[in-house]
């Protein structure tokens, strides 16, 4: 990942993550499953420079297509995100196209990997890290 898109993404995270972090704090543990914290922080990375509308969109199906599934770790993983995210999807009664499906599929497969590929859960990341900042350098980095 070069310097551009590495300092892009940390300021996406850093402007995202006290929101996320307030919503996390607010459900129980039972409403924010693995599954729902991988999808919030999709549609996190997916909402820098769109609307947050389109994000959500996006978001909700690749849910519905079973990419957001964290179980499967297939290798092919970032290409099929990529076919999907040039493919349009509805927000609000029209036809929308995500502006960045190449490097939006990169940062997420690579999260992806990153994550479960070695074992980590989010869930462990937000027990042991209190402290916002401290959480998000660690997001950033992985």
């Amino acid at each position: 990942m070069n310097v551009v898109c590495t300092e892009q993404l940390d300021s996406a995270i850093g402007a995202l993550c006290p929101e996320i972090w307030g919503n996390i704090q607010s459900v129980s543990e039972i409403e924010c499953s693995e599954e729902k914290l991988w999808e919030e922080l999709v549609c996190c990375v997916l909402s820098s420079q769109v609307k947050f509308e389109l994000s959500q969109a996006v978001t909700q199906e690749l849910k519905n297509k079973g990419l957001l599934d964290i179980e499967e770790l297939d290798s092919p993983y970032e290409d099929q995100l990529k076919e999907f995210l040039k493919s349009p999807v509805m927000v609000n009664g029209r036809s929308a196209r995500y502006r960045f499906p190449n490097i939006k599929a990169k940062q997420i497969a690579a999260a992806r990997e990153n994550i479960y590929g070695n074992g980590v859960r989010l869930r462990e990341l937000l027990n042991k890290y209190s402290d916002p900042s401290e959480l998000r350098t660690v997001l950033i980095k992985l």
